[in-house]
């Protein structure tokens, strides 16, 4: 593969063992593919070596053969595969990384379509391409698959509600419009709000967002790429567990009276757990916490783990689970989190339900499982609390590796 691509983020692999050579024992590419042609040959280190890559790995193939020999890692969405000819004709290597980048979300996160609404870019939008100036928006569609809306203002804020909505707002000036629509006023409490298939966030001119939109694609291959990072800040689902996390989310208010951050990370599809459940049980994860947010319980049916947020199954829903390694080591939590043995084996048990598992800890690497992949606490905290940032979440999480020594 071209080294234009290598140096655009997308790594097409041909040996594993040589690549991690190459790269210091790590391949942190924005996106891997692998030719189906040599996943047979490939398959057994890319399995050992999951660890050491990043989260997007892509396999093209032909033959349902070649599909086969990897249906375990497609099943636990370690990786996912695309045939050949959905990728179809292109005309050079940003557009053809940009079919894949569409392809490896379509299938990581199971969703046929999406509508991706920016609102309130009263003064950016004109620096945008294909803004219609009687309109006052941007509107594209990518691939029948991806519907844009730039609107400069909320009186033209329509939804389709069976797809995917993902709404990134300026200074909360849809929030009552977003809180009368999509809000259910009968939950009891913001964490059993419904919220399936939407993402919501303000940003203003002192969040990363505005250094993203003040910086208008100057292509459409660069603006259908800043899109689909923008669909996966959307997409990803996160549940924290961490006490100091939980602790700093639940006392601290953010800009729209009344909504405590966690709240609105609800919103950004980060669940912050603040209790664990066992036999309808509560009990909170640490006693600095004072007000109740999401809940987890992990109970065990038929030797599989059924993770259960906010007493909702999430299973298969949820890509990426984040826990601080103090607490999921400490003998008072082990029985609500379904801890039975060493902690290697229930990370093993709770990839098969979520793929994508991180340890935290303020103390470096040490004594985290070689299955696990490591997230210092000083970033989840920038990323979470400091400087709520979930477009950098998710670039951090989808590319994060570590390296092992097996």
């Amino acid at each position: 593969m071209s080294k234009d691509l290598r140096k655009k983020g997308l790594y097409y692999s041909e040996d594993i063992k040589s690549a991690l050579s190459q790269f210091r024992d790590r391949i942190p590419h924005d996106l891997i593919v692998i030719d189906g042609k040599i996943i047979s040959a490939l398959k057994e280190d890319l399995k050992k070596n999951l660890i050491k890559l990043s989260n997007r790995i892509l396999v093209i193939y032909e033959k349902d053969e070649e599909k086969k020999e990897i249906e375990e890692l497609i099943s636990l969405k370690k990786i996912v595969a695309a045939e050949k000819n959905e990728i179809g004709s292109c005309n050079g290597f940003d557009e053809l990384y940009n079919k894949m980048r569409l392809l490896w979300i379509q299938k990581f996160f199971n969703v046929p379509t999406i509508t991706l609404c920016l609102c309130n870019l009263k003064e950016l939008a004109p620096k945008w391409r294909y803004y219609n100036k009687e309109k006052e928006e941007v509107k594209k569609i990518i691939n029948n698959k991806i519907d844009i809306i730039i609107n400069c203002s909320d009186s033209s804020l329509s939804i389709d509600l069976t797809k995917e909505i993902i709404i990134i707002d300026h200074h909360y000036e849809c929030f009552d419009k977003i809180e009368e629509t999509f809000l259910d006023k009968s939950a009891t409490n913001f964490s059993e709000l419904c919220l399936k298939h939407f993402y919501y966030e303000p940003w203003d001119k002192g969040s990363y967002l505005s250094f993203i939109f003040n910086s208008p694609p100057q292509n459409e291959n660069e603006f259908i790429r800043r899109i689909l990072e923008f669909v996966e800040m959307g997409l990803l689902k996160v549940i924290i567990l961490d006490e100091r996390i939980a602790e700093k989310a639940t006392t601290e208010e953010i800009m729209k009276k009344g909504l405590f951050l966690w709240k609105m990370l609800n919103l950004q599809q980060v669940y912050v757990v603040t209790h664990l459940v066992k036999d309808g049980k509560e009990m909170p994860i640490s006693p600095a916490i004072k007000e109740k947010g999401n809940s987890l319980e992990i109970k065990r049916e038929n030797n599989n783990f059924i993770i259960m947020l906010n007493n909702k199954k999430v299973n298969n829903n949820f890509q990426c689970f984040i826990g601080h390694k103090t607490l999921v080591n400490n003998p008072e939590f082990r029985p609500y989190l379904g801890i039975e043995s060493t902690l290697e084996e229930w990370i093993g048990e709770m990839e098969r339900a979520i793929p994508i598992i991180i340890l935290d800890s303020g103390r470096g690497e040490v004594d985290i499982p070689q299955n696990a992949k490591f997230l210092p606490y000083s970033y989840l905290e920038e990323m979470v609390i400091r400087n709520t940032n979930k477009y950098r979440l998710t670039n951090h999480i989808l590319r994060l590796t570590r390296t092992v020594q097996f």
